[in-house]
């Protein structure tokens, strides 16, 4: 699908939504979110056996929304900050934001980071 197909798909739904809402707000937003929710990830599973918490994790990220993921991934994020990071997992977490940058903000982000290498 081209971008110009995304677009327009996803102004029709705006516009389909919008008149859904003008005729039966508390219908349209039950809806709505009732959609949302059913195609959710729901919440991450805890593993019980402690070597499988990477592939859960994939397999749960696989599944999830873009909201979820950013949800779940600022609420780790939080709660590193309050405990070490071992170097190993810093590059981890490093390299997967670096993977997910375009090439603008990776030369962006290498330029900064050398900078504070002094």
């Amino acid at each position: 699908m081209t971008d110009d197909a995304k677009q327009n798909a996803v102004d029709m739904l705006w516009r389909g939504l919008n008149a859904c809402m003008s005729l039966n707000r508390e219908i349209t937003i039950g809806t709505v979110t009732h959609w949302l929710e059913y195609h959710g990830a729901g919440l991450p599973d805890v593993p019980l056996i402690q070597e499988r918490v990477r592939d859960d994790a994939q397999n749960w990220a696989s599944y999830a929304t873009q909201p979820e993921l950013e949800a779940y991934m600022v609420a780790a994020l939080l709660e590193l900050e309050k405990s070490s990071l071992t170097n190993k997992a810093a590059k981890r977490l490093g390299a997967a934001a670096f993977k997910g940058m375009d090439l603008v903000a990776r030369d962006a982000f290498a330029t900064w980071v050398g900078k504070q290498n002094g």
